[in-house]
């Protein structure tokens, strides 16, 4: 059985895919067994990423590039580490890449951040 905090986190979870996110499940070996789960969302000029190890651990992003360009380094223009209610709520909160409120000061990063 669920807890509510599991619970409320899955409805976040499914908004953020009713709005256009897409989620991928991370295996470490060929179980059933889901050991992360990775999750990006697609703007014009930039891609905001979602890492979720636990409910107490998780690492959000937006990176310059588009779609065409997520296997490759990218340019860091924001993150947030820390609980995945934490890391949704500052992702909604962002304001849309070509505002001009939108983190736009980039700094470069030598990979992805892995579990």
């Amino acid at each position: 059985m669920l807890s509510d905090q599991q619970t409320v986190l899955i409805g976040l979870l499914a908004e953020l895919r009713a709005c256009g996110w897409t989620f991928v499940a991370i295996n470490a070996d060929d179980t059933t067994e889901v050991d992360a789960l990775f999750g990006a969302y697609f703007h014009p000029t930039c891609v905001d990423t979602l890492h979720v190890r636990s409910e107490s651990e998780s690492h959000a992003a937006r990176l310059r590039g588009g779609q065409s360009e997520l296997v490759s380094r990218k340019d860091v223009l924001w993150t947030f580490t820390g609980p995945l209610v934490d890391a949704i709520a500052h992702l909604v909160d962002l304001p849309e890449p070509d505002t001009r409120t939108a983190p736009n000061l980039a700094r470069s990063t030598s990979g992805l951040w892995l579990p």
